[in-house]
């Protein structure tokens, strides 16, 4: 357990302050310490002057394991090199990435690209076990000597497209070989990179290289294991690269160059020493980089975790202490200490019952791998005891051996089983103490007799105790040490190979037309879903041909290329594949078979709308179809204007999912009249697509599309059917009538569902019409028919049965009493009689005189009731106008002509055949067909008029006042405001009155005061 804070659970740097300070840089080591001063950073310097190393820190190549160009990128400080041995080498080795300072195209265009990789800082053993590009390893043999790489030591798969040139720091005199040839008229021979470990590639890309994928990616990410920096391994006092943990850290702390640069006699060199053989004695191993994203202290606290060490000040010099196993070397009791003992027992800030110890798995290609401890936790007393898991995390990333890593892990698992308590005593004897040292302390009254060791050691300021030391102890038991947990490990091994990388998809090949430098295609697709994508290759070739020609390649993000120089009217095939981080690449996705004429995709018009809707958005009563669009004038295209490429839009007549018309327009309308409409055999329902064109038959935009339709005219309203003679009279309302109304359908039928015995009328009337039609009963319907005739669904009336009866009914009793009349009479006589038979009864008067008879009669048969009278004149006249000398006869039928005479009608419902009327009163006509030589409307609704010679105003005077229409489509009028379009063949306006401007065929002139003229047109 242990004193809040815990340090004393892991390697830590501490200080005890005995007045005896030393200064570095004007601080002590403890308060550089307590302010955490950082290792720094290092940027990349081509030249021999290389900057301290700082407190601020930054990225560096070997902890991120990366490719980078920054120049704030830190230069890597490489420690370790001789254990513990890789499986199939001598020593050990770091991984780092390199940082990119110069990168080159041979002449801008050529097959060659030069790479200037900085790897470390100089003072490495010339030990470079292995390069690897992109993950792959390219070295067969490791490289031990500055200059151009062997061919034979590079990997035969790589040795084709790849050269090699390494060194590993000095005091040079000129530039590497190959940047002399390849990188540059630039790269000037001030370029040598002293004191610096650097690596320059040349990578010459063939027709081979882009079929195997082999070096293909530019932007290659370079790793390198190497051995580190050459120190005095402290154990046997050799220059080596040495992974000594003490030697290390003692390289660390007086190093002038990139350490804290300390004088070596401020350090307690025995203590190190010591330390440097335990390590040796036990093989523990440090290997790392140093980090410049951490402070000194960090780096340091990080080699102390190799061994359990510890640094501390003792009498005004560094000393270096290890975690084992000891003696006690003095007991504390009731006799020797002074003053109050505090006790702290255990907390739980600081406690954990599960050990995550991360560490450096070199057969993993040095990636971080955490195991834990213990590792069978269901079986763990302590955790049972606990009742939960309580994990602390600690960093061992400078170990790689498993077995070393154990060993200390479970020390650190094991400090928090034993240690209960710290307790704070004040004593005299304790001047020849130091740090970590162990102590028995026995305190009845406590019931404290257990091991401690000295964790903090200070000279007591207290008034009764001054001058004294006191400790601060840490409870301990040699149990500490006797861990023999081995841990559960991650298997050694890296992905060398995969099974494949999706491929992108949907390709797509857009011709965007020429430039001088030849035809131009557009490669689109859709990315690939590989979850380690690090980008896309994109081909050509000619189709029939065999090989392909690597173009380029793009990143994650970009999912279109554009490929130049393609010859018109040749045809070519096209392709992408996609690669990982492995640089393992897909199968092609390819677009065969394209020609790139001038053929490029324009804008595809929006905004498309009915103009003239009237009952819906899509739907009008207007005969024609008047149909706009959005202007597009003001879009980019190909980074052009829109109008640059535009020549005219094609509007495209469907029918049936087919295109059977197309008609062009510059305009954003286009009028669709019913001419056009019938002449095409659409009908009411029309689909429209309008697609922008260019001046290439290949250059357009896609579709938009509107479908619209008129529908069939409404129900009529108001249908009233009447009976004329031998015709049925129709009337009905215009109100709802539509604007492209054609004619009135009526239908009349024997049958309700109009199956049989169907008579058909058509008219186009307002209001009413006739229909001939024999007596009979009858159902009638009628309808309205718009100009796109019975094409969809009729609009009928309700079916109105009817009976049309206007000629006279037959009467057979009406002839038996008519018979009657002409048998009964004697010559020359009047006669009265009673008719009483089976038939019928009735009561008759005859006159017969030389056989020409006249008679009334009365009859009914108990069915029919008849009153006839058999007379050539029957007149009706009132019985005060009977004596005057002039009679008037208010009605008078006569017989013989079948005319008769009315004074005077009041008719309730007339069917007249004919009429000549002198004068009449009419509330309400509807006049089917009528001539008027002269007629005074008030105020008139006119539905449709046709004038047979002309029309005008009431004030018109020729050329002055008024307005005139004549017959011959002439038209005078003196103001006009006009909101809608104006189309005519040519035009003469006038400025001032003066008639000098001139529309026509040509254009448009204007005549100048000067006598000159502008005109826009033709000349």
């Amino acid at each position: 357990m242990g004193k809040g804070g815990g340090g004393f659970l892991s390697a830590i740097v501490m200080a005890v302050a005995v007045f005896a300070a030393f200064y570095t840089g004007g601080a002590s080591l403890y308060a550089a310490a307590a302010w955490g001063a950082g290792a720094g950073a290092l940027s990349f310097v081509m030249s021999s002057q290389m900057a301290q190393i700082g407190t601020t820190g930054y990225d560096d190549a070997a902890t991120s394991l990366s490719r980078s160009t920054s120049p704030a990128s830190g230069l890597p400080v490489i420690m370790g090199g001789d254990g513990p041995h890789k499986s199939g080498a001598t020593g050990s080795f770091v991984l780092s990435g390199t940082i990119v300072s110069w990168y080159n195209i041979l002449n801008s265009d050529s097959q060659y690209l030069y790479t200037e990789h900085i790897v470390a800082m100089s003072g490495t053993e010339k030990w470079i076990e292995q390069i690897y590009i992109d993950d792959e390893p390219i070295l067969d043999i490791p490289i031990k000597a500055d200059g151009i790489v062997p061919p034979n030591s590079i990997n035969a798969r790589f040795r084709p497209f790849l050269q090699i040139e390494v060194r590993f720091g000095g005091a040079y005199t000129n530039t590497k070989t190959l940047a002399t040839q390849y990188a540059g008229p630039r790269y000037n021979n001030n370029f040598r990179g002293n004191g610096i470990v650097s690596i320059a590639t040349v990578i010459k890309k063939t027709q081979d290289s882009l079929e195997t994928s082999t070096l293909i990616n530019d932007n290659y990410v370079m790793q390198v294991e190497l051995k580190g920096q050459i120190i005095t391994d402290l154990s046997d006092m050799s220059r080596k690269a040495s992974s000594n943990g003490p030697s290390q850290i003692y390289e660390i702390l007086t190093n002038p160059i990139w350490g804290m640069g300390l004088e070596p006699a401020l350090i307690d060199l025995n203590s190190f020493r010591t330390a440097a053989q335990y390590c040796k004695d036990m093989f523990f191993y440090s290997n790392g980089a140093v980090s410049y994203n951490e402070t000194y202290k960090q780096t340091i606290e990080a080699i102390l975790q190799t061994f359990s060490g510890f640094v501390y000040t003792n009498m005004g010099k560094i000393c270096c202490g290890v975690d084992r196993k000891s003696v006690s070397l003095k007991i504390f009791n009731e006799s020797n200490i002074v003053g109050d003992v505090k006790v702290v027992t255990s907390g739980t800030s600081d406690y954990c019952n599960t050990i995550d110890a991360k560490y450096t798995a070199v057969g993993n290609k040095y990636g971080n791998d955490i195991v834990r401890f213990p590792s069978e936790i269901s079986q763990d007393e302590v955790i049972r005891a606990d009742g939960r898991v309580i994990t602390r995390a600690l960093d061992f990333t400078w170990i790689y051996d498993k077995v070393h890593l154990a060993q200390l892990a479970n020390r650190e698992l094991l400090k928090m089983k034993y240690g209960q308590n710290v307790i704070t005593i004040t004593t005299p004897d304790a001047w020849d103490l130091e740090i970590y040292d162990c102590v028995d302390v026995q305190l009845k009254e406590l019931e404290i007799n257990s091991k401690y060791r000295i964790v903090a050691k200070d000279i007591s300021t207290s008034q009764d105790s001054l001058g004294y030391i006191q400790l601060t102890l840490a409870q301990t038991n040699d149990g500490i040490y006797e861990g023999k947990d081995p841990g559960v490990w991650t298997p050694d091994g890296s992905i060398n190979n995969v099974i494949g990388v999706q491929p992108p998809s949907n390709l797509e090949v857009v011709k965007k037309g020429g430039t001088i430098n030849g035809m131009i295609v557009n490669m689109s697709w859709t990315a690939s879903p590989d979850p380690n994508l690090r980008g896309y290759y994109v081909y050509y070739r000619r189709t029939g041909t065999n090989d392909w020609s690597y173009v380029a390649s793009t990143n994650i993000y970009e999912t279109s290329y554009d490929v130049y120089n393609l010859v018109d009217g040749v045809a070519y095939d096209f392709a992408v594949a996609s690669y990982n981080n492995l640089g393992f690449v897909s199968n092609k996705l390819e677009v065969t078979g394209i020609t790139p004429d001038f053929n490029f995709t324009l804008p595809t018009p929006t905004g498309l709308v009915l103009i003239n809707a009237s009952l819906s958005a899509t739907s009008t009563e207007a005969e024609d179809f008047y149909i706009g669009w959005n202007d597009q004038s003001s879009l980019q295209v190909n980074g052009r204007q829109f109008l640059d490429y535009f020549k005219e839009y094609e509007i495209g007549i469907w029918k049936a999912g087919v295109k059977v018309k197309s008609y062009r327009t510059k305009d954003l309308t286009f009028l669709y009249t019913l001419a056009q409409n019938r002449a095409d055999d659409i009908g009411r329902t029309v689909r429209f697509s309008v697609s922008a064109r260019g001046f290439n038959s290949g250059t357009y935009s896609a579709d938009a599309f509107i479908e619209v339709t008129n529908p069939q005219a409404p129900q009529v309203q108001d249908f009233k059917v009447a009976s004329g003679i031998g015709a049925l009279a129709f009337t009905w309302s215009i109100a709802n009538r539509p604007i492209d109304f054609d004619y009135m359908i009526f239908q009349v039928s024997s049958t309700s569902d109009y199956s049989s015995g169907v008579i058909t009328h058509t008219s186009t009337a307002a209001y009413t019409d006739w229909m001939s039609v024999p007596d009979g009963d009858y159902y009638i319907r009628a309808a309205q028919v718009d100009v796109y005739g019975a094409a969809g669904n009729i609009n009928w009336t309700l079916s109105l049965p009817y009976k049309q009866n206007t000629s006279i009914p037959f009467s057979q009793l009406n002839e038996d009493i008519i018979d009657g009349v002409l048998d009964s009479a004697k010559m020359n006589t009047i006669k009265q009689e009673i008719i009483d038979t089976v038939d019928f009864k009735g009561w008759q008067v005859v006159a017969n005189q030389n056989g020409y008879i006249s008679g009334i009669a009365l009859g009914n048969d108990g069915k029919e009731s008849v009153f006839t009278v058999v007379a050539d004149r029957f007149s009706l006249i009132s019985s005060a106008n009977a004596s005057d000398t002039t009679r008037n006869y208010p009605f008078v039928v006569d017989s013989s002509t079948g005319t008769t005479y009315l004074k005077s009608a009041m008719i309730q419902n007339a069917s007249i055949n004919g009429a000549q009327i002198a004068n009449a009163a009419i509330k309400t006509a509807n006049i089917m067909d009528g001539a008027i030589n002269s007629a005074k409307i008030q105020d008139g609704s006119i539905y449709n008029a046709k004038i047979g010679n002309e029309i005008y105003s009431n004030n018109y005077q020729w050329n002055s006042s008024g307005w005139y229409i004549g017959k011959n489509g002439t038209a005078l009028f003196y103001n006009g405001y006009f909101r809608g379009g104006i189309y005519a063949d040519s035009g003469n306006f006038g400025l001032n009155g003066n008639g000098g401007v001139v529309i026509n065929g040509n254009g448009l002139t204007v005549p100048l005061s000067n006598g000159g003229r502008v005109v826009v047109g033709r000349w």
